[in-house]
């Protein structure tokens, strides 16, 4: 067991993972032992005495990975239940390598500006002061790998082996452009919200696919079936109902640079104070001390119609809580309007967190009740 002040939870095996306690998280990206050695022993190792940080066991795999969730709140345990809880996911696509540095990056800023602030130090913005004033008020879950099947088959060498992806003779065939899970599913199509919506998709874009590319790209939105879920969505589900409530969700991609958000049924009060929160947060992304970066263009923000889209993640959080939780997806900078788009420099990763930084900032200040975004 791990003891940190009042929070005791079943320890983490990381046994056999190579320990890289001086992991930069903003230089690099980092294979599944790295990360989970980063949440699990590293940050532990460096900020333990401050009790706010521990690790929970999410659920299993079907190659008996674990997900995890780091909890950082300054609340004690009997007040659970009265706490506001934001829920950070990343890595749900296997591909899409930056956002678990950003995950990584994120937890470890929160933990950062904390502990400067504990002895005395000024925040980094202000919206890290207003964290450490109300820490025992408010909880952050951060899942940082919700496909690590897929995410460590990403890592390894040759080319991808499933029929339907058969690109085998170019780098499309490479499994650096996996995105599913070990299965072949869409993680983010496979939970129960719109099944049927999810599988037209699919059938739609696999029958009409005549090359290569277009084969590759239908495969990767293969919902499986979302009525008896994989284990890594029927495990995520089942821990983000344990831990409410959850005032807000941020599924993490890239690279599409938008911030999606999900419309559901008959709740018009619901949708508009949704769209009017990815605007804020596509706002945030795309500014510099108030001004848009030059040379970029601005982040955008798409609705998410349950006629269109079906089967993920954020129209699950929205439309299961019938409205309660504000819930979006966020699409990271984008460098090429190239389909393989998600692949970026790890030159880039820097800015990329940042903007999500301060998108995350403007989300969780809004979700909390907190006053309109501020840097």
């Amino acid at each position: 067991w791990y003891q940190y002040g009042s929070h005791q939870t079943k320890a983490i095996d990381i046994e056999g993972f190579p320990v890289r306690k001086s992991i930069d998280c903003i230089s690099d990206f980092y294979p599944l032992e790295d990360i989970y050695a980063f949440f699990g022993e590293a940050l532990p190792d460096k900020f333990g005495h401050l009790n706010v940080y521990h690790l929970r066991f999410v659920g299993w795999t079907k190659d008996k990975n674990k997900i995890i969730a780091a909890h950082i709140t300054g609340g004690s345990p009997v007040d659970a239940k009265k706490r506001k809880k934001i829920y950070i996911q990343c890595l749900i696509h296997a591909r899409e390598w930056p956002t678990g540095t950003v995950c990584m990056c994120y937890t470890k800023s929160i933990l950062m500006n904390y502990d400067a602030m504990t002895n005395g130090g000024d925040p980094q913005t202000n919206t890290q002061r207003d964290y450490f004033q109300k820490f025992k008020e408010i909880e952050f879950i951060i899942v940082p790998v919700v496909n690590p099947d897929g995410y460590k088959y990403s890592w390894s060498e040759g080319k991808i082996e499933r029929p339907e992806q058969i690109a085998k003779q170019n780098k499309r065939g490479s499994v650096r452009m996996w995105r599913t899970n070990i299965n072949g599913v869409d993680l983010n199509r496979n939970f129960n919200v719109y099944p049927n919506i999810a599988k037209a998709e699919y059938k739609k874009k696999k029958e009409s696919a005549r090359t290569p590319t277009k084969m590759l790209q239908a495969a990767d939105i293969n919902p499986g079936d979302p009525n008896n879920p994989e284990l890594e969505t029927k495990a995520v589900m089942d821990y983000f109902k344990e831990n409410q409530p959850i005032a807000g969700a941020v599924d993490i991609h890239t690279a599409d640079q938008q911030i999606y958000y999900p419309k559901i049924p008959l709740n018009e009060e619901y949708n508009s104070k949704l769209e009017f929160i990815a605007k804020q947060v596509a706002l945030a992304m795309s500014t510099i001390l108030g001004k848009p970066p030059t040379g970029f263009p601005l982040f955008g923000t798409m609705q998410l119609d349950y006629k269109n889209f079906g089967g993920t993640f954020s129209q699950w959080v929205a439309d299961k809580s019938k409205g309660k939780i504000w819930s979006i997806t966020m699409e990271l900078r984008m460098y090429t309007i190239q389909w393989h788009k998600f692949i970026v420099t790890r030159d880039k990763l820097p800015e990329m967190f940042r903007d999500a930084a301060r998108g995350l900032h403007a989300f969780i200040r809004i979700a909390l009740g907190w006053k309109d975004y501020i840097p």
